[in-house]
């Protein structure tokens, strides 16, 4: 991940199918974070091994049923403001 002034703003390169959550429990134990603090957001196979390591996790317009079937919650419309009603201590400007 590309991180400038304390906020992801891009990717390196791309990731295999299990790297979501291999790099997720990289940043994790790097930051001295649980996986179940982590949360994940995602809509494909590759996300599954990512959701499996959160402790919480979002299908957002989910491509595959199987990522429904684990998710801790479903999201099936166009609109990521949706996720934020499930942060709600997040410090987020007025969107």
């Amino acid at each position: 991940l590309l991180v400038k002034n304390g906020k992801v703003c891009g990717i390196t390169n791309i990731i295999d199918m299990d790297g979501k959550g291999t790099a997720l429990e990289k940043i994790a134990r790097e930051n001295n974070i649980k996986g179940e603090e982590c949360a994940a957001i995602g809509d494909f196979y590759n996300d599954i091994p990512m959701f499996k390591f959160s402790g919480f996790s979002i299908a957002f317009n989910p491509k595959v049923l199987e990522l429904e079937q684990i998710a801790d919650v479903v999201i099936k419309e166009k609109d990521l403001r949706l996720i934020l009603k499930y942060f709600p201590s997040f410090p987020l400007k007025n969107y």
